[in-house]
Formats: C-alpha cells, sequence, structure tokens
C-alpha cells in the first residue's frame, strides 16, 4: 500500500510494477538474470517515476519542483 498526500495526487504518477518497466535489452543480459537480489527486486519491487529531472554531482543533488503546499499533518 502506497500513501500519498492528497494534495500530491494530481502532481505524482502511480507506482509501476517494476516487470512491467523493464527495458528490453535488460532482460537479455544473462549476468543481471543470474543476480537473485536484483531478480527479485524486478519480480516484486516497484519504481515511482519522479514529476522533475533530478541532478546527481559529487557534493550536489537538486530538483526543479514546485511542491504543493502539504495537507499532512507533521507530527
Amino acid at each position: 500500500m502506497f500513501r500519498c498526500d492528497p494534495a500530491l495526487l494530481d502532481a505524482l504518477e502511480r507506482p509501476l510494477l517494476a516487470k512491467s518497466a523493464l527495458p528490453d535489452w535488460l532482460r537479455s543480459i544473462r549476468t543481471v538474470k543470474q543476480c537473485r537480489p536484483f531478480v527479485d527486486a524486478m519480480w516484486h519491487g516497484f519504481l515511482i517515476p519522479l514529476p522533475c529531472d533530478v541532478v546527481v554531482k559529487p557534493d550536489q543533488f537538486s530538483w526543479e519542483w514546485s511542491l504543493p503546499a502539504s495537507t499532512f499533518p507533521i507530527n
């Protein structure tokens, strides 16, 4: 079960089953298929698409996305 702040429902895509999002070229790589943790993650895991581009550089992690105000109570 995934929980989502109601304010973000229209801004976020729904999670996908990981196995439905695998590219064809990845399905044919033998060494990946032999990696049990990877296979388990692809059959039982989920991918959550990001609604923005993420920039990852040494000592820097950033994105540009205007988030709506949260409606979840902060404890």
